[in-house]
Order: C-alpha cells, then structure tokens, then sequence
C-alpha cells in the first residue's frame, strides 16, 4: 500500500522561490509602472494630484507639497490600499502658517497681478476662475501660495471676490487683504464708477471684513453747466437725502455740515453733483442753509432750490412748528422768493402707530429647517437676519414669516445675531425674545457643549436683555419595559404630613403634588408673571414635597384662559411657569431637576364661558417623570 509522505514535499519549496523570484525581477519594471499608474490615478480621482509616487518592487515613496496634515494622511491612506502595494512611506511637505493671512490684486496695464496666500488649491482655482470672469482679455499672473491660517475660509473668500469686482472699475489700482482688514488704491475709469465703489464700500462689504484704507480717486472730468441750476433736500423716516447742483466740492462739505447740524438725528445721503451756473455763489451757501433750517422744523418733507425760487412742501409735526415755519418763510434770503409752498396744518398728521406689547421674536430649526416668526422692527432688521440665518444655517431652508412693528427693545439686532448663532449649535432647538427676555430651548450631546452654549450667550447679548436657558442632555434611547402599576387615587393629605422629610416615589410624590394643587392655587398678577402674596404659602409647601422627591424630574407646566392673543397667553404661560421653577430653586430644588413649558389657552379643563371657569383654567400643573 502507497503512503503519503508529505516531508517530501519541502525539497520542491526552494525550487518555488527561486521561480518567483525569476518571475518578479523580470518583470519588476512593468508592476513598478503598474503599482505608479494605478495610485495616481486614485490620488488624482481624490483631488490629491499634488502627491508624486515612486515605487522601488512593492514598496512607494509618496512626495510633493500637502495643503495640511489631513491631506498628507489622506495621501498615504489611499496609496496604502491600493492593490498590491506593500509599503509606503512618506517624505511629503505641508504648507506653512502663515500671520498674518496677505492677499492682494494689482491691475499692472493689461496684466492682473495675484499674491500672497490662499488657504488650498481649490480656493486658489476659485480665485483664478473670478479673476478671469472680472478681467476678460487679461493676462492672470498667479503667484499666490498655499498657506494656513486664514482667520475664517467663507469671509476670506467673499472679500476676495468683493475685491475683484471692485478692482474691475479701475484704470490701475490694487486691493489687499491682510487677515480681515481690507484695502483699496488707485484711480476708477469713470466718476460712475468712482461713484458704484462709494457705495459697494458702505453697503456690500462683507460682514465680517474691515475697510482699513481706501486711497482712491476719479478721473478729472470737465464740470457740467446746469440750467436752471437746482438744488434739493428731502426729509422721511429719519433719512435727509441731498440732490442737484454744488459748483464746488467745498460746497458741498459746507452743506452736508449744515444739514448734519440742522438734523443731528438724521441719517445723511449724498447725492449732490458739482456744476456751473450757480446764480450767485456767494447767496448760495446761505440760501441751503435757511433751506434746511426751514426743513428741520417739518416731520417729513422737501426743499427746492431752482435758480433764485424756493419750493417747499411738507408735512409740520405740531401747530407751533407749522407757525414757525410760516414765519420764517416771510424772511427769505435777499434776492429769493417762494415759487410754490404747499404745508399741511397739524390736523391732517397720521396718529403715530402704537409699539407692539409684548414684542416677540423667534427662531425654530428642526429637520433641517429653519423658520423665523415674530415681530421685526423694519425691513434692513429682516435682512440682517437672514444673512445671519444663512451663514449659521448654510444647509436648512429658511422661512420667513416675520412681520414688521414698531416697539423693539435696544440693541435688539445684537440679541437676535447672539441668539441665531448659538442656536445653530444645538441639534434642533428654539429661541425666543420677549421683550428683553431670551429664551434657548434644545438638546445638546455633552455638560461641556452646554455650558459654552450659556457662557457664549450670557456675555454676547446686550446688558439689558436676561437669559433663560433650557438646554438639556441628549441622553441615549432606551425601551423602557412596560410595567402595570396601579395609580393611587389623589386624597387629600392632613397638614401634618407635609412635615414629613422622608424621600417619596414617584408616583407617591405626583400624588402629593396634586393634592396641594387641588386644595389651593397659584395666583398671579393680571397680565403678569408676578406672584400675589397669598400663593407663597402654597409655593413653600410644593417646594418641601419636591425637595422628598430627589429621583425624579418635574415638569411646570402653564395654562391661562382665552382672554388675549393666543401668541400672549402662550409666552405668559411660559413666564408663568418659569417664575414657579424659579422660586423652587430659590427653596433648594435643583435646577437640573426642573424644567417648565406654556401651553397658553390651548388645553382648558372647562368651556371659557364664564369667569369662574376662566378662573379654573388659569393654573400650573406639576408633571412629576423618573430621570
């Protein structure tokens, strides 16, 4: 019978490494190109075409300039994986840091200059892709570098394409970026577009960037002549705009100075332009002059200069002024007199619109979406919210559903800005002002996240606002096992039992709760979340029964009756409710233990057809839950 002897076998293993041996350096180059092909392919297809590879057998070497440290891994992590490498090692570089962060345009005849930092190579083929699109038929030279450090990539980003736009209407200049302080020099094409940078300057710099310097000028122009030569001032809603003809710059300076002091409280735009034909240039500083001062006595309306005729119409906030106005219309400028006057008596002014009470405002996110609600003071507040909104919350739909009225608290765009930007940092959540009351209700994963969440809030909102915080722990989800128990019936419980200090269940401590509740309730002021002096009493007796209940977590939950607006009795039942958690915790309960929520009118016990039911409805409840 044949047996097997496999330590036969051995003397064939020498004669296999030999073979693949012969097999491997053989075609050593082909699989060393191979091995090259397909990891840079990977690198490429990953955006990585940065990193070079070399391969000596199975083993590579990855070089080249890495825009950080996550690149450089990424780098060796994809080459590590792919097929049949054994080893890589690595010998790339990684940008510098570089403070502070530099950037700059320079217009150099057809030819368009970029230096200094960009903070990877997809922003520096952005840069490069606007440059192009503001400066057709001009030659780009890039001589930025990759470099870290930029204070922040988005402000960054729009600043430089702010830049560029603005660069676009110059005959030479430059711009520069020096972390977020910005810069502009050189001389525009035409005083239109000298014109268009004033303005870009005040309304569409980036929120977060600074103009630092801005030496630029216009080309000299040949001065117009101007027939009749007008002149105008219009006054609303706290903006004096100036119009028509100056014959000189330093007229021009002299008006806005008299305007500024005649409307101190005024916001003043600047619309004048400089002319020839002026009737008399020495009357005419002092004609714009009586102008305005007839103008500053008005609640809104409009002077006219044409030529040597004055033309006034407007609206006098009260009969005295309407008088003064009149009279000083009797002592004109030598050489002028009134072509046209039309002045309204006091009788025919609008009565002024009364301030929204309480002035409420709020932000919801949840399911990636964001809505805004609430009370909005005009419509340059709606915009600053929404550009807030949309650099926190890049990725959640906005919806608008704000109104605009009058009665908004000081500072109230701070608040709203605070609010916005700590909200974006909950996993769903809202907030809400009332009055100078802020609200931050939602869940976060950690105590840490928290307490930065109401440290940033307490000191990033004005001093005259007071912040409420309802932040909880997410805590991991759990199927709690359906268990039976029995609920005691609510009795009443003789006076001598609240004495007691011994610890309580829960469902004993609901029980207890309900029974102080059904004997007496918490009273309030009207309209208020001020406490009547008889429902202390009732307050210390609930606070001694929540003390015996350290296991479990109470709600405070607020009602009111159907009196008011249902948006009011809402937040007053809110404030209700946060009044109560507040003097429990005054009493020893800990915060962590309490939370509180109004429902408003939404859930009564009795129909709101009588005000002993009304009576009835207004109450709070104690919701006693195991942590």
């Amino acid at each position: 019978m044949w047996k097997c002897k496999p330590y036969g076998l051995l003397w064939g293993l020498p004669l296999l490494a030999l073979l693949w041996l012969l097999v491997f350096f053989g075609e050593r180059r082909n699989i060393e190109a191979d091995l090259v092909k397909r990891v840079s392919t990977r690198l490429e297809d990953a955006g990585l075409n940065w990193a070079k590879v070399e391969f000596s057998g199975l083993d590579g070497v990855i070089s080249g300039m890495a825009g950080g440290i996550k690149e450089q891994d990424d780098a060796v992590a994809l080459a590590q994986k792919t097929w049949g490498v054994w080893h890589i090692t690595e010998k790339m570089d990684v940008v510098r840091t570089a403070s502070p962060y530099r950037w700059s345009a320079d217009i150099e005849g057809k030819k368009l200059v970029l230096e200094g930092y960009v903070p990877s190579r997809k922003a520096r083929k952005a840069v490069n892709t606007m440059a192009k699109t503001q400066f057709p038929g001009f030659e780009i030279i890039d001589k930025m570098e990759l470099a870290s450090g930029v204070p922040d990539r988005r402000t960054f980003m729009e600043t430089v394409g702010f830049g560029l736009k603005q660069l676009s209407g110059f005959t030479y200049g430059r711009v520069s970026l020096s972390d977020r302080n910005f810069s502009i020099e050189g001389l525009t094409k035409d005083a239109t577009s000298f014109k268009t940078l004033k303005e870009a300057l005040r309304e569409d710099l980036p929120l977060d960037a600074r103009l630092v310097s801005n030496r630029t000028k216009a080309p000299e122009v040949v001065i117009p002549l101007a027939s009749p030569f007008s002149w105008k001032a219009n006054k609303q809603n706290k903006v004096l705009r100036l119009s028509g003809h100056v014959h000189s710059d330093a007229q021009k300076r002299d008006i806005i100075f008299n305007a500024k002091r005649a409307m101190p409280d005024h916001r003043v735009i600047d619309n004048m332009e400089i002319a020839r034909g002026t009737p008399t240039k020495r009357q005419w500083n002092g004609a714009t002059s009586f102008a305005l001062r007839q103008l500053a006595k008005l609640q809104r309306g409009t002077v006219k200069l044409e030529d040597l005729d004055y033309i006034i119409t407007g609206h006098a906030a009260n009969r005295s002024d309407f008088g003064d106005v009149e009279k000083g219309l009797s002592k004109l400028p030598n050489g002028f007199r009134v072509a046209k006057k039309r002045l309204t008596a006091p009788e025919e002014i609008k009565p002024e619109i009364k301030p929204i009470v309480p002035y409420v405002w709020r932000a919801d996110f949840h399911a990636k979406r964001l809505t805004l609600s609430g009370n909005i003071p005009d419509q340059k507040a709606r915009r600053n919210i929404k550009r807030q909104a949309k650099r926190h919350f890049p990725r959640a739909d906005i919806l608008d559903k704000m109104e605009v009225g009058p009665g908004a608290p000081g500072n109230w765009s701070e608040a709203t800005n605070s609010s916005l930007s700590q909200l974006a940092r909950l996993d769903n959540g809202n907030a809400t002002i009332w009055n100078t009351e802020i609200e931050l209700r939602g869940k976060v994963t950690s105590v840490e996240r928290r307490e930065d969440i109401i440290e940033r809030m307490k000191s990033g909102i004005p001093s005259i606002y007071q912040f409420f915080d309802e932040i909880r722990i997410k805590k991991p989800e759990f199927k709690q096992p359906e268990v039976f128990i029995e609920q005691p019936e609510i009795t009443q419980y003789p006076e001598e039992q609240f004495v007691s200090d011994a610890r309580l269940e829960r469902t004993d401590c609901q029980s207890y709760l309900d029974s102080i509740l059904a004997g007496e309730s918490i009273q309030f002021s009207p309209a208020s979340a001020k406490f009547r002096d008889d429902s202390f009493p009732v307050l210390t007796r609930l606070a001694h029964t929540a003390n015996r209940c350290p296991q479990t977590r109470i709600e405070i939950v607020g009602h009111t009756d159907s009196d008011g607006s249902r948006k009011f009795n809402e937040f007053l039942s809110l404030r209700r409710a946060r009044s109560v958690v507040k003097y429990l915790t005054s009493k020893g309960v800990s915060k962590d233990r309490l939370s509180s929520v109004g429902y408003g009118e939404a859930r009564p016990i009795l129909p709101n057809t009588s005000d002993a039911n009304k009576a009835k409805n207004r109450r709070i409840e104690f919701k006693v839950k195991e942590f």
